[in-house]
């Protein structure tokens, strides 16, 4: 991934996680997993701190996109009682 795309990635997001609003340790997740054929591109990308972005891959938070007020805002969905 682009260092550029990286960095607009995580100024959108306001250099916080989108899921617990931590600053540090930040990571740019593809929301649609590269190997599955996500892009390398911005609207396939939400900032997340590492512990989120390891829960996310281990199966303990899933992210997605939702309609909230006519708005498309990232939705986080905890699964098996994990919690951040």
């Amino acid at each position: 991934m682009q260092s550029k795309l990286r960095r607009q990635c995580f100024e959108r997001d306001k250099y916080h996680c989108r899921h617990c609003n931590n600053t540090n340790g930040l990571h740019p997740h593809h929301v649609i997993y590269r190997s599955a054929g996500g892009a390398d591109a911005l609207q396939n990308l939400v900032t997340v701190c590492w512990i989120c972005h390891r829960a996310i891959h281990d199966g303990f938070l899933k992210v997605g996109l939702a309609m909230i007020d006519g708005t498309c805002e990232w939705v986080f969905t905890r699964l098996r009682g994990w919690k951040p």
